[in-house]
């Protein structure tokens, strides 16, 4: 017998406390930690968030704000280029949603003013101050979601949702991009199984509906069976809605959930308005899919291994607008396609289909270079120096959610971290930040900048030995930033400004905590520009010497280096005049090309300084 949802989400909170040091029975900080560990593994926010980590063992206190004076605000989450942010919201209460949570939730989706006031914040605490900054809160420039989430099941009249789509409206008619979400205990616990079905990117395994009569036909002149309909709104907005489908069917779409979460209001306007319903057939793109196998018996079509590949936002707008209504005259295009294998075991078709049928208007621009043959070399080079010597225990991902070959005990480097790194080094690192986008939108020449030979555009197959090496210590050089970063960061105990080390006394917070991940790559970057200037003056003949670490005296040089590198950007983000006018100096300052190029200089020299001080070459 399955357990009663409040005692399921009681048990999951409980374990959530104790999990982050607090008593089992500390329910209401429990469902907050709950609330950011769920929305972290989201792909808004997993892979920067996360970065790799598993979330059992991840520890959310550096999102987690809390306590007197939090501004209404209970986490924060942003990913790395600061263009989402999620801002959470949670009360654990028994009973039905009623009016005074319903005013709360009100309350808090009305917030958005306040927190973007600047002078507003020094209300706030030392905790929810610092998250705000350093997500660069700014309602005008990135998309936001705000969550409130109760552990009280829904009211009769599910006033909650005309709650959370009323504000979204009045945002989004305002031309703001924040969404708001009001969850009850079935829609938190559905979005925890929602998150657990990505992750294992489970298909529904079966789908059964009727059509509508003379509507349809099968396409069958080549390989592959393909449904051509013209389906009910309510068929696709019933299935959606069914206890064992939701984002399910999503799964093996580029897009996924980043727009299956999202309302297009377009969408959702247009299904629910008595006279434009009439039109979305014409008003739609429709909605294209693929499944293992299917049957039809007159008008009965049962699908098995279902995913839609493209129409996400139209599947779930049409489930927002129509989940309530007995009919509708909305109709919509409907393709499935018929691959012959489930979208889990890689069937190649079905690939090449889900890439294609996202080319008009992708999430990510970089999705479409992953077929460039360069990037197999890449991944079986990353394979092959996994866990040896120096370096750490890698895989190469450049096709989002495809692994190769076993991933266990490793962690990621994608497509996009890697051109990103190599950008920086051999290009310029300012635009690496500023402009990374630019990198797959400006076509092949861009991609070919990060990747091509020396950073020169030129197109290649492979890398000469020497370029393998120099990326070898780029990817060595950031994971060891990103690692002693996280090491700080979890260490982190802050009281007062201070941290508590293992004797009880107080230390001045690390100033690196702040900072050193978000700028691992623009260190490692400086760091490569300065130990290229050594190689060329003869302290090391190649980067494969310099790996080796045979070498005292090369040994000696990288130290010196990292050591002059990570000296010189402290002391700009904290002395320089030009960033103590800005809120976030880490997020600004490796923006600006200037900086970049005083800095290289800068380095360079204080490394010519301290070895004709202190060591004979």
């Amino acid at each position: 017998m399955a357990k009663p949802k409040k005692d399921e989400l009681k048990t999951l909170c409980s374990r959530a406390a104790k999990k982050h040091g607090l008593s089992e029975d500390n329910l209401p900080t429990g469902l907050e930690y709950l609330a950011l560990e769920t929305l972290a593994q989201s792909h808004d926010f997993a892979e920067t968030v996360l970065e790799d980590e598993d979330p059992s063992e991840v520890k959310f206190e550096r999102w987690h704000t809390g306590g007197p004076n939090d501004g209404k605000i209970d986490g924060i989450l942003f990913d790395e280029e600061r263009n989402r942010v999620a801002i959470i919201q949670t009360k654990y209460k028994a009973g039905r949603a009623d009016s005074d949570t319903d005013s709360e939730a009100r309350d808090f989706f009305a917030m958005v003013g306040e927190w973007s006031n600047l002078a507003n914040r020094s209300k706030y605490n030392s905790r929810t101050i610092e998250l705000l900054d350093d997500s660069q809160f700014d309602p005008k420039k990135q998309s936001i979601d705000l969550y409130f989430i109760t552990s009280q099941t829904a009211s009769e009249s599910n006033e909650h949702n005309l709650i959370a789509e009323t504000k979204t409206n009045e945002y989004q008619d305002a031309g703001k991009k924040i969404t708001c979400h009001y969850l009850t205990i079935s829609d938190f616990l559905g979005m925890l199984n929602e998150v657990e079905d990505v992750k294992t990117g489970q298909t529904v395994k079966e789908a059964t509906f009727d059509l509508p009569k003379n509507l349809f036909f099968v396409f069958n002149e080549n390989n592959y069976r393909v449904l051509v309909a013209t389906v009910k709104g309510k068929t696709i907005s019933d299935l959606y809605s069914r206890k064992d489908v939701g984002i399910k069917l999503f799964n093996a779409n580029v897009r996924s959930a980043l727009t299956a979460g999202k309302i297009n209001e377009d969408i959702k306007n247009t299904a629910a308005d008595p006279e434009e319903s009439k039109n979305f057939f014409y008003y739609n793109n429709g909605i294209t899919a693929t499944c293992s196998s299917m049957s039809i018996q007159g008008n009965r079509v049962s699908l098995n291994d279902l995913q839609v590949i493209n129409g996400a936002q139209t599947v779930y707008s049409l489930s927002r607008a129509l989940k309530h209504l007995e009919t509708s005259d909305v109709y919509v295009l409907f393709r499935v396609i018929e691959t012959g294998d489930a979208y889990r075991k890689k069937n190649k078709v079905a690939d090449q289909i889900t890439k294609y049928q996202n080319t008009q208007n992708p999430v990510k621009v970089s999705d479409f270079f992953s077929n460039e043959p360069f990037n197999e070399w890449i991944a079986k080079k990353i394979d092959h120096e996994s866990g040896k010597g120096r370096f750490p225990q890698l895989w190469y991902e450049y096709k989002r959610g495809s692994q190769g070959k076993s991933t266990s005990g490793r962690k990621k480097i994608n497509m996009e971290t890697l051109a990103y790194l190599r950008y920086a080094a051999y290009v310029e690192a300012p635009f690496s930040y500023k402009s990374q986008k630019d990198i797959w939108s400006g076509g092949d020449q861009n991609f070919w900048l990060a990747f091509g030979g020396d950073g020169n555009g030129d197109q290649v197959k492979e890398w000469p030995d020497e370029t393998w090496y120099e990326t070898a210590w780029l990817i060595i050089t950031w994971a060891n930033l990103k690692k002693r970063h996280s090491e700080l960061a979890k260490s982190r105990k802050s009281l007062g400004g201070k941290n508590i080390n293992a004797e009880g006394s107080s230390k001045e917070i690390n100033p690196e905590s702040k900072y050193l991940g978000v700028l691992a790559r623009y260190i490692a970057a400086l760091s490569f520009n300065l130990m290229l200037d050594r190689k060329h003056k003869g302290d090391f003949s190649s980067f494969k010497d310099l790996l080796s670490k045979e070498n005292e005296k090369v040994i000696e040089v990288e130290k010196i280096a990292l050591k002059i590198v990570r000296k010189a950007v402290k002391f700009e983000l904290e002395e320089s005049e030009k960033w103590k006018s800005v809120a976030n100096p880490r997020l600004n300052m490796p923006q600006d090309s200037e900086t970049w190029m005083k800095l290289k200089s800068k380095v360079i020299h204080d490394f010519n300084s301290e070895i004709e001080d202190d060591y004979s070459y």
